[in-house]
C-alpha cells in the first residue's frame, strides 16, 4: 500500500510546476476547491484525474510575476487551507438548523416575512 498523501513531499515538475497529493478520505473535494480557489491570486490550479480513487491530485503552476508565490512553503499553506475550510464546511452543516432560527425569529419579528395588510 502507498504512503498516505500527507506524507508525501512536493513534487517539482519540469515545466516549473508542483505536484500536491491530498488524501479524499480527509479531506472533501469542495474543502480542496474553495482552499484552491483562495490560492488562485498567485497560483493557476489544476485538478488533474488520479489514479487513485481516494487521492486528490493537483498540479500548481506560479503565475507570471506574482511575488506570492512561494514554492519552499506552498504545500503546508495550502494544506492548513484545505484543512480550514474542511472546518468551516462542518460548522456550517453542524449549525445550519441554528442559523436558520435565528434568521427566522429575526425576520418575524421585523415583520418581513408577513403579507402586507392593505
Amino acid at each position: 500500500m502507498a504512503a498516505p498523501a500527507e506524507n508525501q513531499p512536493e513534487v517539482p515538475r519540469a515545466d516549473d510546476a508542483l505536484s500536491i497529493e491530498l488524501d479524499a478520505r480527509q479531506f472533501s473535494r469542495e474543502a480542496v476547491q474553495r482552499a484552491a480557489y483562495w490560492f488562485s491570486k498567485d497560483w493557476e490550479i489544476e485538478f488533474v484525474p488520479s489514479a487513485v480513487e481516494w487521492r486528490i491530485d493537483l498540479v500548481f503552476r506560479p503565475k507570471v510575476g506574482r511575488a506570492g508565490a512561494d514554492r519552499s512553503s506552498v504545500r503546508s499553506r495550502f494544506t492548513a487551507a484545505v484543512l480550514d475550510a474542511e472546518l468551516r464546511l462542518q460548522i456550517g452543516r453542524e449549525t445550519a438548523g441554528v442559523r436558520e432560527l435565528i434568521l427566522a425569529k429575526a425576520f418575524s419579528e421585523a415583520g418581513v416575512l408577513e403579507p402586507d395588510e392593505e
